[in-house]
């Protein structure tokens, strides 16, 4: 049975939660000591400035990059700044501080029958954005609308491991060709708005390191934030 096949995923402590984790909207993330493992679970569910100049003498991390993106964000959310422009900066600061080969932002069309891709960053982007479109369905299976429903973000590691393999859609396989992506929900009021979405060509272990995906959470917030500010 893959995770996808049960009851709106809830979690026991059993060998599926060694591969699935689903942390409750609104609880922080704890930076914890993982355990080592010699593979890593297929799925995680996480709920729960840009280009600095550098005189040589300092080297600007990814997590400089959350940290610093995430403070001029909030700075601009008090300012008279639009959404749009918010929405840019959001994703610009998960493009380079999350180090994705690319990523997207897609919001629900007019009709509020589909999640349509806006904008995004990364190799062929223009292209990718015009094909990235899902159709909303709270009873879908498939893991975008999984991770809308529970407003949650969802780590996928590898499309093809079998116990998550029925989770991803057909489409995703065909026009992004991609091994490893990141699911960040946008919902307001528990309505869904829109998504993030940011992969990378090869794993990449420091990505999934709690102290960037602390920032994750926050720039998810901020992002709803801005939304709420909007309306």
């Amino acid at each position: 049975m893959s995770h996808c096949e049960g009851s709106k995923f809830n979690i026991s402590y059993s060998n599926i939660a060694k591969n699935l984790s689903l942390l409750i909207k609104g609880q922080e993330i704890p930076i914890i000591q993982q355990e080592k493992s010699d593979s890593a679970s297929p799925l995680q569910m996480l709920d729960n400035i840009y280009d600095s100049e550098d005189n040589g003498s300092e080297i600007v991390t990814p997590e400089d990059i959350l940290a610093m993106g995430t403070l001029e964000i909030t700075n601009n959310l008090v300012e008279n700044v639009s959404l749009n422009d918010i929405l840019r900066m959001i994703l610009e600061t998960l493009y380079r501080g999350m180090e994705f080969t690319r990523t997207i932002i897609s919001i629900k069309n007019a009709k509020g029958q589909s999640i349509d891709g806006r904008f995004g960053f990364g190799r062929n982007i223009e292209n990718l954005v015009k094909h990235f479109r899902f159709p909303i369905n709270k009873d879908s299976k498939d893991v975008f609308n999984i991770s809308l429903s529970n407003d949650s973000i969802v780590i996928i590691n590898n499309v093809n491991d079998v116990q998550v393999k029925s989770c991803i859609p057909s489409w995703l396989h065909t026009v992004f060709n991609v091994q490893t992506f990141i699911l960040i929900p946008i919902t307001v009021s528990k309505i869904p708005i829109g998504l993030i979405y940011g992969d990378w060509a090869t794993v990449n272990p420091q990505a999934m390191k709690n102290s960037r995906l602390r920032y994750v959470k926050m720039l998810k917030n901020q992002a709803v934030l801005a939304i709420k500010q909007s309306m």
